[in-house]
C-alpha cells in the first residue's frame, strides 16, 4: 500500500513540474475571468466572506520560469492589496 501511495504522490509530482515548462496557454483566459469576476459579485451580494487567500506555490527550481515568475508577481500583486486593505 505504501509504495502505491509513493508511486502516486511520485506521479503527481512529475505532472505538476512537467506543467511548470510548458508554455503558457492563454486561451478562454478572457471568459474564465469573467466567470470568476461574476462570482466574486455574487458572493458580495450575498454578503458572503471572501476565501482566505493563500500564496501559489511555486515548486523548487521553477522559479525562474514563465510560470514562476508569473506566479511571484501574482504573489507579490496579492500581498500589496492585503497590506492596502488592512490599512
Amino acid at each position: 500500500m505504501a509504495a502505491a501511495r509513493t508511486l502516486v504522490a511520485a506521479r503527481k509530482e512529475r505532472e505538476v513540474e512537467d506543467d511548470w515548462d510548458k508554455p503558457l496557454d492563454c486561451t478562454g483566459f478572457a471568459e474564465r475571468m469573467e466567470t470568476a469576476r461574476e462570482g466574486s459579485r455574487q458572493r458580495e451580494e450575498r454578503g458572503e466572506p471572501l476565501e482566505e487567500w493563500t500564496p501559489i506555490y511555486i515548486p523548487p527550481g521553477k522559479e525562474n520560469t514563465v510560470r514562476g515568475r508569473l506566479a511571484a508577481r501574482i504573489n507579490a500583486a496579492r500581498a500589496r492589496v492585503r497590506q492596502y486593505e488592512a490599512r
